[in-house]
């Protein structure tokens, strides 16, 4: 379905059927809501597309998204503009396991919560996700949150002052976070939890924890990440560690290889490590 130029104002949510999807023409496509609901919702509906829209949410405190994908396999998400949303601006869960899709080259800025996520719940994963070029700035939470996904790609995002982590990782397994530009957010710029056997390389990580309360690391690693590279990393001007392994109550993340990384003018050390078993 293409929908021409001009601003748009729905009713109520927009339903994708499988192998279905939306087109604008850019920015000039605007599309806000009058209600509280998802503007675009896939419910397990399979390869559906999102693309060349601009997307604004208006409800407060009602828990949606402006784009909110469940249950639905190889969805594609291209071209989007976020600019205001009361909870997640892109949201792609699945309580099963499912395997595919992409978010490239999106905007998300002004979401109550994370600007995008992908989230395995209840027990499901997403595999083989691709989450590329987008830039993700002032948002609520984590800019980039991956959850229970594995072999995930997370590539050449910028994320810039998010009010948590920028790129937060929980129990992502075999996945890679590389040529990211990850600055001012309030936490940890890279923020690894359990992702075991994971590639975190050739990003540039300045300026994080920028309350400067001495927490929060360029890179940081926790004890339950396993076996993960890190490896050519610039991380510059964060208010603590350029990359720290592990945490102080459980000791260090294991078995971790840090090699080839550049780290300047951090306030503590550029690197800090917590055990015994990396190299």
């Amino acid at each position: 379905i293409y929908i021409e130029e001009g601003d748009y104002t729905l009713a109520a949510t927009v339903n994708l059927l499988g192998s279905t999807g939306l087109s604008g023409a850019g920015e000039n496509t605007d599309i806000t809501g009058a209600g509280n609901f998802h503007l675009i919702t896939i419910n397990a509906q399979d390869d559906c597309f999102v693309e060349h829209l601009h997307l604004s949410g208006t409800s407060i405190g009602n828990n949606v998204d402006c784009i909110n994908v469940y249950e639905s396999l190889r969805p594609r998400i291209e071209d989007v503009i976020v600019t205001n949303s009361d909870r997640f601006g892109i949201y792609v869960a699945t309580d099963d396991t499912h395997r595919g899709g992409w978010i490239i080259n999106c905007s998300v800025t002004n979401t109550d919560l994370s600007g995008i996520i992908i989230d395995g719940i209840a027990g499901g994963t997403i595999l083989d996700f691709i989450i590329s070029e987008n830039y993700v700035y002032s948002v609520l939470g984590n800019g980039i949150e991956l959850q229970d996904c594995n072999q995930i790609t997370c590539s050449a995002n910028v994320v810039y002052a998010a009010s948590l982590d920028g790129i937060y990782f929980d129990n992502c397994i075999e996945s890679t976070v590389s040529n990211n530009v990850v600055s001012y957010c309030v936490q940890h710029g890279i923020n690894n939890v359990g992702g075991d056997r994971s590639n975190i390389s050739e990003n540039v990580c300045a300026f994080n924890d920028s309350g400067n309360t001495a927490n929060y690391d360029g890179i940081f690693l926790d004890s339950s990440a396993f076996n993960c590279t890190v490896s050519d990393n610039l991380c510059y001007g964060n208010h603590r560690y350029g990359i720290g392994l592990g945490d102080a109550a459980t000791a260090g993340a294991y078995r971790c290889k840090i090699e080839g990384n550049y780290c300047q003018l951090n306030d503590r050390e550029g690197i800090y490590v917590r055990g015994v078993e990396n190299k």
